[in-house]
This record gives C-alpha cells, structure tokens and sequence, in this order.
C-alpha cells in the first residue's frame, strides 16, 4: 500500500470519527432538549374559571382591588400596588365580591358529598334571610398519560373543571351539600318533606341549575 493510499484511509476514518461525533453529539443534544420541553412543559388548560382580575372588594372595605379566584388553589389572588399577584389571607365569614360579575366568596366550614368536612372558599349565589345557597366550582389536575407504545400518543397533564356543587345553609345549621337525590334532599328538612315534596314537583325545581335552587331557597324561606 503506496503512501497515498494510507493518507487517503486515515482521511476518511477521520472525516468518519467526526461524522459520528457530530450525529452523536447532536443526538444527544435533541435528547437533552426533548427532555427539557418534557420536564417543563406547563400542563394544557387553566387553574381559573375566569382568569381576568375583576374589580372589588374585601373585608367590607370601601377600597377597591383586583381580584380573581384560582379554583385550583382555593385562593383568592389579588394585584397589590406593585402589580404583582398574591394572595388574600383567609377569614372566616367575610365576604370578598367582585363589583362586576357579582359574585361573592366567602371562606366557610362545609361538609362535601365525597371529602367529607372541608374549609375554603364557596360562592354565595342566594341569601333569603335563613337560607343561604352557594356554588362550589373546582379545577382539578389529570395527570399526564405517557404513550405506552408507538401506536399511542402520549397525553399531557391537564387541568379540568370539575362538575359545579352546590351548598345549603339554613338558619344556624351546618353548610352541607345538596344532593342531586331529591329523596335525599326532603331529609333534609325534616317536618316540611310533603312542603318541599310539593314545591319542587309543581316547580320543575332541577337540583343542578343555580336559578332553579335560587327559587327553591326563597320558598324554603318562606317555610322554615
């Protein structure tokens, strides 16, 4: 083998080691980076019912701040003069509304269908003297589902709304849960059952639909 021919040789198993080198390198690189996006990709959805900060109040504080209600948290976020988001302190009982959507927070003791007994923030949609209605709309996070073969596509972690609950309170009575059972809900009110019985019957009162329980709360304050 003539020098050329060796010189040639060393060439191309150079030019090859950096080809390799560099495929490897880069392969890496892609790698790296796939596993970057994977670690910190935010998951698809969002933690708010309405992410816009709303003008109102708190503390029945003439002062009015940016609010919005992260259902993910159970917190209420404010933005303090700086702009930047915080979050309110809790405080049992008093009321946090919002002037333009009108809705009005308020953090409470309840008892839930499937948690048991809870403390956070309910909506109070109905106030008829000694029967309060609230609603209770949560955000929760489906975890991400990886592709189990190269037939599957992989999903990403989600935030989803859960099904919208809802609360009674009557006179100094605990805050319970309105099961959409309307057998269950005549226990409810012991002594008044045919009354009730009655009133959603003739009504169409439907247990889901908030204006149908904002009426159901009027009569029941009419009876109790």
């Amino acid at each position: 083998m003539n020098f050329k021919s060796i010189l040639f040789l060393s060439l191309s198993f150079a030019s090859q080691i950096g080809f390799a080198q560099t495929v490897n390198y880069e392969s890496n690189n892609r790698r790296v980076e796939s596993n970057i996006v994977t670690y910190d990709t935010k998951p698809q959805g969002s933690q708010y019912i309405d992410e816009t900060f709303l003008p109102g109040s708190y503390q029945n504080n003439s002062q009015i701040i940016l609010l919005r209600y992260n259902a993910f948290t159970d917190q209420i976020e404010f933005k303090d003069s700086d702009d930047a988001t915080k979050n309110l302190i809790p405080n049992k009982g008093v009321p946090i509304v919002t002037t333009s959507k009108k809705n009005t927070y308020v953090y409470e003791d309840y008892t839930t269908q499937k948690e048991g007994n809870k403390t956070g923030y309910l909506n109070l949609i109905s106030e008829n003297g000694q029967v309060k209605i609230y609603s209770r709309t949560k955000v929760f996070l489906k975890e991400a589902v990886a592709a189990s073969s190269g037939y599957q596509t992989a999903k990403p972690a989600m935030y989803k709304k859960a099904a919208t609950e809802y609360y009674i309170k009557v006179k100094e009575q605990p805050i319970v849960f309105i099961p959409s059972n309307k057998k269950e809900l005549y226990k409810l009110f012991p002594g008044k059952e045919k009354e009730v019985t009655e009133y959603i019957k003739s009504n169409k009162i439907s247990l889901d639909k908030e204006e149908d329980l904002k009426s159901l709360g009027s009569f029941l304050n009419t009876i109790l």
